[in-house]
């Protein structure tokens, strides 16, 4: 929401400051009363910090300050290491409680310096209606669920339903043949977000004008991820595991369709309007579900390999996100709203 609804971005601010800390207490609050793990006060300061970071991290690259963005969402975790450096240094009983409030509060304090600045790039600010702001918000959380689901979701299906043997067998091939490109896609989303928003006809004209390109670029990408991977399979792996070429294909080939959704669903969240916006969502939720269920259909029902099964059905996933998401992007009437930013109504 900070990004789309950047003329509103300080109402939002006020929003979070007042709400976050609420809902952290509930979860805190909560998390402790079950006895699932931890203490109120390193939970409250851990999820209102992380909570609080993020958004402002989002409010600065919002308004075009990415690397202001980087130290607002990353300091936390170096307020952290000063922290296990001074008591280490000079061995003070502080025990990992303690410590995590200390380094929340000293990265909080110096967030809200940092958030007391104005951008100068901030866009002329009014107030609107909290129900669409709570409404966009909905919707905004809707889709990273969706999104994380289809990112991790195979994770968790692979822990869930395989055995140990396996699962170090599918995060090594991961971490060679899948993470690197990951890692890229995520720099690129951080990247293009604010430049998608302020040139919406950029991918349209780009698709158009390069498709066969970008074709073509996909299969270079695709053989040079095996290549890289195998590469570092060698120097480091060597000959203790063999490489699995079906698993590998398959996490090389999902990485791609991940990088490749990032663009057009930039689009979903910045431009699409509550019809299109919702429409989106359904469909994603419907191929996640149905995703899930083939593999319990094909590993239960016809006793497939797990790992195949998962990665399968995570790319016929992934497939139909970003077919679903660019057509809807190309269709897009793209005049029909006179606003860069139209808003939830």
């Amino acid at each position: 929401m900070l990004m789309r609804e950047r003329n509103a971005n300080r109402q939002i601010i006020i929003i979070l400051s007042i709400q976050v800390p609420i809902l952290a207490a509930i979860f805190a609050y909560v998390v402790k009363i079950f006895g699932i793990s931890g203490e109120f006060l390193t939970l409250f300061a851990a999820s209102a910090g992380g909570a609080i970071s993020v958004a402002l991290g989002s409010y600065f690259r919002s308004n075009l300050l990415n690397t202001v963005s980087q130290w607002s969402q990353q300091w936390w975790k170096i307020a952290t290491l000063v922290v296990v450096i001074f008591v280490y240094a000079f061995g003070i009983d502080m025990g990992i409680e303690r410590g995590t409030i200390l380094a929340m509060i000293s990265s909080l304090f110096l967030l809200f310096l940092i958030a007391i600045w104005s951008p100068k790039k901030l866009q002329q600010q009014e107030n609107k209606s909290k129900k669409d702001l709570y409404a966009g918000g909905l919707r905004a959380m809707a889709m990273a669920v969706i999104m994380n689901l289809s990112m991790f979701g195979e994770n968790l299906a692979v822990g869930g339903l395989s055995s140990p043997s396996d699962i170090a067998k599918y995060f090594v091939h991961f971490t060679y043949f899948s993470l690197p490109l990951s890692i890229v896609s995520g720099y690129a989303a951080f990247i293009l977000a604010p430049l998608i928003r302020d040139r919406k006809e950029l991918y349209r004209d780009f698709v158009t004008k390069f498709g066969t390109r970008i074709t073509l670029s996909c299969v270079v990408l695709f053989a040079g991820c095996l290549l890289a991977g195998m590469a570092g399979w060698t120097m480091i792996v060597g000959d203790d595991r063999t490489i699995d070429w079906t698993l590998a294909f398959g996490l090389v080939f999902n990485a791609l369709l991940r990088t490749y959704y990032v663009p057009p669903a930039h689009y979903v969240a910045l431009f699409f309007d509550n019809d299109a916006y919702d429409k989106t969502i359904r469909a994603h939720g419907i191929s996640i579900i149905t995703s899930l269920s083939l593999v319990m259909i094909l590993v239960h029902g016809f006793d497939f390999y797990v790992l195949y099964a998962v990665i399968l059905c995570s790319v016929l996933n992934n497939a139909f996100r970003l077919y679903f998401t660019y057509k809807k992007t190309m269709d897009f009437d793209w005049h029909k709203s006179n606003s860069v930013l139209p808003s939830f109504q």
